[in-house]
C-alpha cells in the first residue's frame, strides 16, 4: 500500500473528524490574517479547504459526492474570480450564495447520517459537532449577505466591517450569548438573529434526542443478542 492510498483510507474513515478540524482552524486562524493585503486569497484558500473536507464529510453515496463536487468547484471559481476582480458585488454575492448553499447542503447530509445511524459513535459526533459549526458559518454568510446589501444592518460597537466580526456575531447568536456588543439593526438582520438562535437550540435538543434514541436502541438490541 502506497502512502497516497493509505492517506486516503484513513481519510475516508475519519472524514467528520477531519471535516470538523477544518472548520474549528479555519475558524481560528482566519481572523489573524483579517488585516492582511493577501486577506481575500486567505479566505478562498482557507473556504476551499473546508469545502474539501466538505466532500468527503457528504460522499457516503455517489449522487451526494457529484452533488458537493459541482457546488465547491464553483464556489472555489468564484472565490478564485473574487480574488481577481475584489470590487466586483455580484461576484462577492454569488461566492457567499454558492457557500451558503453548500453548508446548507452538508449539514442536511450530517444529519440524514446521523438518523440513519445503528449506533453512536466518535464519527457521528464530530459529524454532529461539524453540523453546528456549519449552522453558524451559514449565518455568518446570510449576515454577511445583509450587510453587503444594507450597510448599517448590523452595529458593530465601532468596528469596522470584516468578516470575522460577522462569525463572532453569527456564534454568539447561535448560542444565545448575548453579549450586547453587536446588534442587529434591520428588521433583515432581527428576523435572522431570531430564527438563528432558534435554530441553535433546536438543534441541540433534537441531536440529544437522537443520540438518547439511538444509543437505547443499540443497548436494547444488544441486551435482546
Amino acid at each position: 500500500m502506497t502512502k497516497g492510498q493509505w492517506l486516503l483510507i484513513k481519510t475516508k474513515q475519519h472524514r467528520m473528524l477531519f471535516f470538523m478540524l477544518s472548520i474549528v482552524l479555519f475558524l481560528m486562524l482566519y481572523p489573524l490574517f483579517e488585516t492582511s493585503s493577501a486577506n481575500a486569497a486567505i479566505m478562498t484558500i482557507g473556504m476551499s479547504i473546508v469545502l474539501f473536507f466538505g466532500i468527503t464529510a457528504v460522499s457516503v453515496e455517489i449522487h451526494e459526492w457529484i452533488v458537493g463536487l459541482i457546488l465547491a468547484v464553483i464556489a472555489i471559481a468564484l472565490g478564485i474570480g473574487l480574488n481577481l476582480n475584489p470590487g466586483s458585488s455580484e461576484l462577492r454575492t454569488a461566492y457567499l450564495s454558492t457557500n451558503l448553499i453548500f453548508y446548507l447542503y452538508t449539514v442536511v447530509v450530517i444529519l440524514y447520517e446521523i438518523s440513519r445511524s445503528p449506533r453512536v459513535s466518535l464519527e457521528i459526533i464530530f459529524g454532529a459537532l461539524s453540523g453546528y459549526l456549519l449552522i453558524g458559518l451559514v449565518g455568518a454568510i446570510c449576515f454577511a449577505i445583509i450587510e453587503h446589501f444594507a450597510p448599517g444592518s448590523i452595529s458593530f460597537n465601532g468596528d469596522d466591517f470584516a468578516f470575522h466580526n460577522i462569525i463572532y456575531f453569527s456564534f454568539v447568536t447561535l448560542t444565545t450569548l448575548g453579549y450586547g456588543d453587536m446588534l442587529p439593526e434591520s428588521s433583515f438582520a432581527r428576523s435572522l438573529a431570531s430564527l438563528l438562535a432558534v435554530v441553535g437550540q433546536f438543534y441541540l435538543t433534537v441531536l440529544v434526542a437522537m443520540f438518547v434514541g439511538t444509543y437505547i436502541s443499540h443497548r436494547r438490541h444488544h441486551f435482546i443478542e
